[in-house]
């Protein structure tokens, strides 16, 4: 009650409150959606190795990203010590859908 007036309805009601409310879509989460392919990996790199990573990505034509330019190296790697068959698929680009 205010000064002995009384509302028929409540005041969220009278601003619109809960339609405002109702409308909101849902919150997205932050980073990359998932691609449900692979499982990630955390790797921490010291200044210098990501600095020589970096500069490995750079000198591609492709220009990869970081973790592009991790998968391109590692496939190299695996398929020159014989633990990756040489027809292997190329690494799955992060940036496609």
């Amino acid at each position: 009650m205010l000064l002995g007036v009384r509302l028929a309805l409540p005041l969220g009601s009278l601003l619109g409150y809960h339609k405002v409310m109702m409308k909101q879509p849902a919150k997205r989460k932050l980073g990359r959606p998932a691609t449900g392919r692979g499982k990630g990996v955390l790797v921490r790199l010291q200044p210098p190795l990501l600095a020589a990573l970096d500069k490995f990505a750079q000198e591609q034509d492709s220009k990869p990203s970081r973790p592009e330019a991790v998968r391109m190296i590692l496939v190299d790697a695996l398929i020159s010590y014989g633990f990756l068959p040489l027809e292997a698929p190329p690494p799955i680009k992060a940036d496609a859908n």
